[in-house]
């Protein structure tokens, strides 16, 4: 994920802890993982989430000193994660993850 954080305008820079949410229906708002603490520099927000089994959609919430923001990404997540043949007829099978396509 890569975004900009503002405050009145102005690029935010402090700590920040980043949570992500899942919302398949069943999760339903969940926790997907564990939260990142990061230190945000110029506004710039750039963080890996490890959203575990989940499927999403995703919604991520960063929370500062000076507030938190939500925000839904409704088109995320439902990656396929299955292993696909990447070669055949050798002495050894290779696999890939399709997610990683």
């Amino acid at each position: 994920m890569k975004n900009e954080i503002r405050v009145l305008n102005k690029p935010y820079n402090g700590n920040a802890v980043i949570k992500s949410r899942c919302y398949l229906s069943g999760c339903n708002g969940v926790e997907a993982g564990q939260p990142v603490n990061a230190v945000i520099k110029d506004g710039l927000l750039e963080t890996v989430l490890d959203v575990g089994g989940h499927s999403g959609p995703f919604e991520i919430e960063v929370i500062t000193d000076q507030g938190s923001i939500r925000y839904l990404f409704e088109k995320s997540g439902h990656i396929e994660r299955q292993n696909i043949p990447i070669a055949l007829n050798m002495t050894k099978m290779f696999y890939c993850n399709a997610s990683s396509l």
